[in-house]
C-alpha cells in the first residue's frame, strides 16, 4: 500500500471539531489548527491561510505518495471513504467531485456577481472586494480554455508529482491574486495543467462517503 496523508485545516474557529469514521486503509491524518499553524495575522486572514496546506500540503508533510484534502466542514462518514478516493485515483493524477449545483466557471462567477450586487450577507461577507471580474477576464481571455466543468474544491486526492505541484501552485496564484473562493480557479488550473483528472459525479452533501456539517462562522 502506498503512503497516504489526509489533510485538513480549522483556523480561526470556523469549524467544530471534526470526528471522521475510522478508515479501512492505512493513512496519517494532519489537522492544521491555530495551535500547530499559528495565525499569520499580520499577513492574511484565517481563510486565506487555510489555503496554504490545501495547496502546499505536499511540502508541509512531505514524502507521501497520495494526499487527500478535506475541508473542515466535511466529514468522512464511511469506513471506505478514503479507499473510494484512493481507488479512483489509481489511473489519474487527481480525483475530485463535480460541483453539485452549477456546471461551469462562468455560472459560478455569475452566482458570485449576482450575490454581491444584491447585497447577499453570506456572499458579501465572504467575497466583498474580491477581484471576481478580473479573474474571469484572465480565465475567459484564455482562448485555449473550454469552460465545461465546475469542480468542488472541498475534497480531492492527488498524487505527489511535480506536475501536480505546479497545478497547485497555479491555484494558489489565483486564490491569492484574485479570488479566495477556490472553485472558479480550480476547474481552470486543472484543465490547463494537462493532468489526468477524474471528476466523480458524487454530491458531497448526499453520498455514502461524506457529510457536510457547515461552518460555525462564515466571516
Amino acid at each position: 500500500m502506498k503512503k497516504i496523508a489526509v489533510l485538513s485545516a480549522n483556523l480561526g474557529g470556523f469549524d467544530a471539531e471534526t470526528v471522521h469514521v475510522p478508515q479501512s486503509i492505512a493513512h496519517d491524518y494532519f489537522m492544521f489548527t491555530d495551535e500547530n499553524f499559528p495565525p499569520r495575522f499580520n499577513a492574511m486572514t484565517p481563510r486565506l491561510q487555510a489555503k496554504i496546506p490545501k495547496c502546499f500540503g505536499w511540502q508541509m508533510v512531505p514524502n507521501y505518495d497520495y494526499y487527500l484534502w478535506i475541508d473542515g466542514n466535511l466529514v468522512l462518514t464511511n469506513s471506505d471513504s478514503l479507499k473510494y478516493f484512493y481507488d479512483n485515483c489509481q489511473k489519474y493524477d487527481i480525483v475530485a467531485l463535480q460541483h453539485p449545483r452549477r456546471k461551469t466557471v462562468h455560472w459560478e462567477a455569475r452566482y458570485l456577481q449576482r450575490g454581491l450586487k444584491q447585497g447577499s450577507r453570506y456572499i458579501a461577507g465572504r467575497y466583498q472586494n474580491e477581484w471576481v471580474d478580473e479573474q474571469m477576464a484572465e480565465i475567459m481571455g484564455d482562448k485555449n480554455f473550454s469552460d465545461d466543468i465546475l469542480v468542488n474544491g472541498g475534497v480531492f486526492m492527488y498524487r505527489n508529482t511535480p506536475k501536480v505541484h505546479q497545478m497547485l501552485k497555479e491555484w494558489w496564484y489565483h486564490m491569492s491574486r484574485y479570488l479566495i473562493m477556490d472553485q472558479c480557479s480550480f476547474a481552470y488550473v486543472l484543465k490547463k495543467s494537462g493532468l489526468k483528472i477524474n471528476i466523480r459525479p458524487d454530491i458531497f452533501s448526499d453520498c455514502p462517503y461524506l457529510a457536510h456539517k457547515g461552518h460555525i462562522r462564515y466571516f
